[in-house]
């Protein structure tokens, strides 16, 4: 580096040393600007094309998605032809499981009734038990602490009325 220091003062000359120096900051600045500019362009164009890889595979997702909610709809149908075909043959009735729903059903719909028979309302007639006082849920808070803003603002206008 000194060298080529010493090389240019000699062909240059003390005068335009400085003029070729400036002109030869001004050109490594282009040329680091024109570096930066073009490595960020080719990391936009290698993010563009992971984003352009990645669209597609999702997209082939969403087809092949499309593709087993057609054939699972498919099923679907054929079970419910199938279902009803087979209670053509048997009626509900006569099978244990469909008494034993029916008499849950019946007894859960009997408790319900009379728990809304006997339970305290609100006074809208809802069904539902009364509503929690908020304003108590203070009460955990020990007594001086609950009772320091009020005392603060008691002194306060005390001290005014002075």
């Amino acid at each position: 580096m000194l060298l080529i220091a010493a090389v240019a003062v000699v062909v240059l000359g003390p005068e335009r040393l400085p003029l070729a120096a400036r002109a030869l900051g001004v050109l490594i600045g282009r040329s680091r600007r024109y570096l930066d500019d073009l490595r960020s362009q080719v990391t936009e164009d290698l993010e563009l094309g992971q984003l352009r890889a990645m669209k597609s595979q999702i997209e082939s997702g969403v087809q092949e998605f499309a593709a087993l909610a057609d054939r699972g709809g498919s099923l679907a149908r054929n079970a419910v032809t199938l279902l009803d075909a087979d209670t053509s043959e048997t009626p509900m009735a006569a099978l244990p499981e469909h008494d034993q729903a029916v008499r849950r059903a019946r007894l859960s719909r009997r408790a319900t009734e009379s728990w809304r028979a006997n339970a305290p309302t609100t006074g809208a007639g809802d069904g539902h038990p009364p509503r929690r006082n908020r304003r108590h849920i203070g009460a955990a808070q020990p007594r001086p602490l609950r009772h320091a803003a009020a005392r603060r603002r008691n002194r306060i206008l005390m001290g005014i009325a002075r």
